[in-house]
């Protein structure tokens, strides 16, 4: 059932906390120089090591089953991360605009309201407590919220989605 009526401003006690499942390891020290998109970074790898309360052997046991999984982070990097919504820009300049300004939730820049991040990796292996990765982007002391594997279900059919020309 949908909510017919939302909050039109957030309430001081609405603030989600999550705990991180575990932490990136990675070559990229600092956020400069981290590839944007990991795809098309094949060196980019990194190492999930999960938090051992976690049960991780259990926990992970079946994902290698999978060629890809999907990280979900936080931009713990962003520059932003303490201002305020307010203060937060609400248009950015892609890197695929020349310059032409669009609005954030239009691009995956990291600097975001709620600096959570989406990308894809290639599951390598998994030892102990770890998740090896491989075409990650991410930089080295990410907290991750979340892994799930990525499935034929997460793509959609050719034809039946849209994107604007600059990112064609």
């Amino acid at each position: 059932q949908l909510m017919t009526s939302a909050p039109s401003v957030p309430r001081e006690d609405s603030v989600v906390h999550y705990n991180p499942i575990g932490y990136i390891k990675s070559a990229f020290k600092q956020r400069n120089g981290t590839p944007r998109q990991g795809a098309y970074v094949p060196c980019g790898k990194a190492r999930l090591e999960m938090r051992p309360d976690l049960n991780p052997s259990a926990a992970l046991d079946g994902l290698t089953e999978f060629s890809h999984c999907w990280v979900i982070f936080v931009f713990h990097a962003n520059t932003n991360a303490h201002k305020s919504s307010a203060a937060m820009k609400a248009k950015v300049k892609a890197p695929r605009l020349q310059g032409k300004s669009v609005g954030l939730f239009a691009t995956r820049t990291p600097h975001r309201p709620c600096n959570i991040g989406l990308s894809v990796a290639v599951i390598d292996k998994v030892v102990g407590n770890s998740l090896y990765l491989s075409r990650m982007d991410l930089v080295d002391g990410t907290p991750v919220l979340d892994i799930k594997p990525y499935t034929p279900h997460d793509s959609l059919p050719p034809d039946t989605y849209t994107v604007p020309d600059w990112l064609e």
